[in-house]
């Protein structure tokens, strides 16, 4: 089931990274590193300014505020030389070599 949400996840990054990463203001790497998943409950985090106060980042987790008007909001990070797409095949054919394994 995890690896479930993993997968939906992923594909619901692709829409909110579905641009390059040439405008990305260079602080969300100083900041957080790459092959991150920023989480936000403040609005989705502008590509062209990183504002840190947007997120509540401690001990190498994303915390948000839970409630019935709570928002998600997702902005990945991706290593230099790859895109969504490539990271998506990867965590498919693991997934797939993982099941095999379990049958």
């Amino acid at each position: 089931m995890r690896k479930l949400g993993l997968l939906v996840l992923m594909m619901a990054l692709s829409v909110v990274s579905a641009f390059a990463q040439d405008d990305l203001d260079a602080a969300y790497m100083k900041t957080f590193g790459n092959g991150i998943i920023l989480v936000s409950d403040k609005g989705i985090p502008p590509r062209a300014k990183c504002d840190p106060a947007q997120f509540e980042y401690r001990d190498g987790k994303f915390f948000i505020t839970p409630g019935p008007t709570g928002s998600l909001n997702f902005r990945a990070l991706l290593p230099a030389g790859t895109n969504l797409g490539a990271e998506l095949e990867k965590v498919k054919k693991v997934q797939e070599s993982q099941s095999a394994v379990s049958k």
